[in-house]
């Protein structure tokens, strides 16, 4: 009978020495057929009689490879550490690129674990929390265009006449340990890494704080708060120091990630006279059953940084790219009818350098921006802090104890690149911050609800939280908005709204703070034989295995579970079933 070999023929299966492939290994003999010898990835006999067109069409074996993945919710593993986890063997760009998913992995699961952690605290929400965020940059911007006005105020009366921001190096102060301060030694100069300036002490008596050089004093007029916790808003704080005759305005450090997110504070009077009577009056200063201790700010001598080498020509270009960000800068907080935008070089006596000082002193002054640096801060206190009282100036050829100051490359073209980007940045016309974050939670809001709500009929919107039907989705958003605000599973979805924006903000803030990828210590890693191979591999089969069996683990065993599992499991007992 002849057999249509198209059909297939369902049966028992064949052992290996079943008559039928017996016949199938004689006819591949017969028709002169030759094992290919790179068909399974190892050497064997032979040298095969397949063409090289039809081996070039053999799709090639891709290697496989077992990676033992370390947890996410531990310290994070360094290179090394992870290699010495891994039972197979990788090449070094397959360690990396593995190595690089799982840093990836672990640094969002400690973002999400920060985020968790810390939404609650006030200084999270001041700075993540779209509604407090967009009411502190309103309050930043009405604060710019008081400090705008008292500048103005300031130059029209005569008081920056003798503003030079260029030093006279006679009155460096030379030190034992060198005439610059810094961490890179260049001769008897030192600069620091990645900064484009070089640090030096004046002479005792030189205030800097004073003509010609108007720089900030952290300690005029200025009360100290040394702790404040992590429950306390800047705004508990403002309505409190409000009463307090002579207040002026509240400036907060940074949270301090190794005390426990506590922030530092500085409270700035009108004049001397009340700041000494304001910290009378606070001795006994409690908020939310907190005791402040608040003293006068007392800051110590620093090193004063200096861009050396500055050329005419540079203050030139200095003068046109500090103008143009004035002026940006001044339409996105409102200012207007500035008078140093008006300053041409060669009017009353007025040079490009004077005209470049008064440019650079009011966008520390106003703005709290660092024209040197490129640094931009909330208040001109942790400018002060970061880049010094004032930066001044080194003309080209200068020199300090008969040696050359050191020469610092590209640090004009990193600032500048710096200062561009953040010109690009307020393009567009200004915009209303607190606004925007009400729309951009109405938004969310609703878009949140569109997946709650479904047409039931055609023109029917049933509202998930009354028996009421609206005829399009628009009237049954507004109807929830209007009747159902106050209901609890509302108010629960506006807080999922709120976290998820929140959890925005804080994920694109390049600078946020989050746990600290600290590299685990070997005693934490868990053991494992040196040079051991994976288990049923063997020397005999590890060119053919590609893929790592997993040893199978009977956890029913005693002898494997004597008193519980190293692994923290217990032996099963099918008597809780």
């Amino acid at each position: 009978m002849e057999i249509d070999k198209s059909k297939k023929i369902f049966g028992s299966k064949r052992s290996n020495s079943s008559p039928s492939r017996s016949r199938s290994r004689e006819r591949e003999r017969d028709a002169g057929y030759r094992p290919d010898p790179n068909r399974f990835g190892g050497g064997g006999g032979g040298s095969g009689d397949l063409s090289p067109d039809r081996r070039n069409r053999r799709p090639s074996k891709k290697k496989r490879y077992h990676v033992e993945m370390p947890g996410l919710d531990g310290p994070m593993l360094t290179l090394r550490e992870f290699m010495e986890r891994q039972k197979e063997t990788l090449s070094f760009q397959k360690a990396e690129e593995i190595y690089n998913e799982y840093k990836n992995a672990w640094e969002q699961k400690q973002n999400d674990i920060f985020f968790g952690e810390h939404k609650s605290e006030e200084w999270f929400k001041e700075k993540y929390d779209p509604v407090l965020a967009a009411k502190l940059g309103g309050e930043r911007k009405q604060q710019s265009r008081t400090l705008a006005q008292r500048f103005m105020n300031l130059l029209e009366s005569g008081y920056y006449d003798k503003l030079s921001l260029d030093l006279d190096p006679s009155i460096i102060e030379k030190r034992e340990d060198g005439v610059l301060s810094g961490e890179e030694e260049e001769g008897a100069a030192r600069i620091k890494k990645n900064q484009p300036f070089v640090e030096l002490y004046l002479k005792e008596g030189i205030d800097v704080t004073k003509a010609p050089y108007y720089g900030f004093d952290p300690n005029s007029m200025t009360l100290f708060i040394r702790t404040i916790p992590k429950n306390i808003s800047r705004w508990d704080l403002e309505a409190a120091l409000a009463k307090v005759p002579g207040f002026v305005s509240l400036s907060l450090s940074e949270p301090l990630k190794t005390q426990d997110y506590i922030r530092f504070g500085w409270i700035l009077f009108d004049s001397e006279d009340k700041c000494a009577k304001a910290q009378a009056i606070l001795v006994n200063f409690t908020i939310k059953d907190f005791l402040f201790t608040i003293v006068r700010s007392k800051s110590s001598r620093r090193p004063l940084k200096v861009v050396p080498n500055v050329s005419r020509e540079r203050n030139e270009t200095d003068l046109v790219l500090s103008r143009r960000l004035i002026e940006v800068l001044d339409r996105e907080k409102g200012i207007t009818g500035n008078p140093i935008l008006a300053m041409s070089a060669g009017a009353s006596g007025v040079n490009i350098t004077k005209i470049l000082d008064l440019q650079i002193l009011y966008l520390r002054r106003v703005h709290s921006f660092c024209f040197y640096s490129g640094a931009e801060y909330h208040d001109e206190r942790l400018l002060s802090a970061k880049c010094g009282p004032i930066i001044l100036r080194l003309k080209a050829g200068a020199e300090l104890e008969n040696e050359p100051l050191p020469d610092i490359p590209d640090w004009h073209a990193r600032v500048t690149e710096l200062i561009r980007k953040r010109i690009e940045e307020s393009a567009g016309p200004p915009r209303d911050e607190e606004s925007e974050a009400q729309a951009t939670i109405s938004t969310a809001f609703d878009e949140y609800l569109r997946i709650k709500v479904l047409e039931e009929d055609q023109g029917k919107w049933p509202c998930p939280f009354c028996d009421k039907y609206f005829s399009g989705e628009a009237f049954l958003l507004k109807h929830i908005r209007n009747k159902h605000e106050v209901d609890p599973k509302v108010q629960e979805i506006r807080r999922k709204v709120h976290d998820k924006l929140m959890r925005r903000n804080y994920a694109a803030d390049k600078n946020r703070i989050t746990h600290t990828p600290s590299a685990s210590s070997k005693g934490m890693l868990p053991p494992r034989r040196r040079n051991s191979r994976p288990p049923y591999q063997n020397s005999s089969n590890q060119g053919n295995r590609s893929m790592i069996q997993k040893e199978y683990r009977d956890l029913d065993d005693p002898r494997r579970n004597v008193g519980g599992a190293k692994g923290g499991q217990s032996m099963i007992d099918y008597n809780d079933l």
